[in-house]
């Protein structure tokens, strides 16, 4: 129906509905980028502070990881990480493994439990091959965490940043 000034109600409830969601995404916009930047900040004060075993212990980061090929999404690669069992596929080849050196069979994508850790889904993490954090940011692989497992994590990467996720024979996973 019509109003008293000739218009339409319709009209202007979605005219003061849109106005009104506008105001709540800025609102609530700034409020996250400022949470984002506190919790970066504290993450590269716990990198810059504290030693590797303290960030392992308390579940900021995971070592000796080995990264294996998921999928693709997007334009993103999936990689899954995890601790090799056993024997490490990489180094010590059984019948299993392509002989031709090609990736490591399905045998070895559950991988041991994980220690404890604070990984979740949506955490952005930074890989780097070896035991050594990255200071600089410039040879770590940035990603983020899309699924959680006792034994593995699945982690979206560029992918142009994926085959030195799958090269690594170590990699360290620091959550950023």
């Amino acid at each position: 129906g019509r109003i008293a000034g000739g218009g339409r109600q319709r009209g202007a409830t979605r005219t003061v509905l849109r106005m009104g969601y506008s105001a709540h995404r800025e609102k609530f916009a700034k409020a996250l980028r400022l949470e984002l930047e506190e919790e970066m900040a504290r993450a590269a004060e716990r990198l810059e502070s504290w030693d590797a075993g303290r960030l392992q212990r308390e579940g900021y980061a995971l070592f000796g990881l080995r990264g294996m090929h998921e999928g693709t999404l997007q334009r993103d690669a999936i990689v899954r990480v995890l601790i090799p069992r056993g024997r490490d596929p990489a180094t010590n080849p059984s019948p299993v493994n392509d002989p031709n050196g090609g990736p490591p069979r399905r045998q070895f994508m559950m991988g041991q439990e994980l220690p404890f850790h604070r990984f979740g889904q949506g955490d952005m993490v930074s890989l780097v091959e070896g035991d050594v954090h990255d200071t600089s940011g410039k040879i770590a692989v940035q990603g983020v965490v899309m699924e959680r497992s006792m034994h593995f994590l699945k982690i979206a990467v560029n992918e142009e940043d994926e085959f030195r996720v799958l090269a690594a024979r170590r990699l360290r996973l620091d959550l950023s």
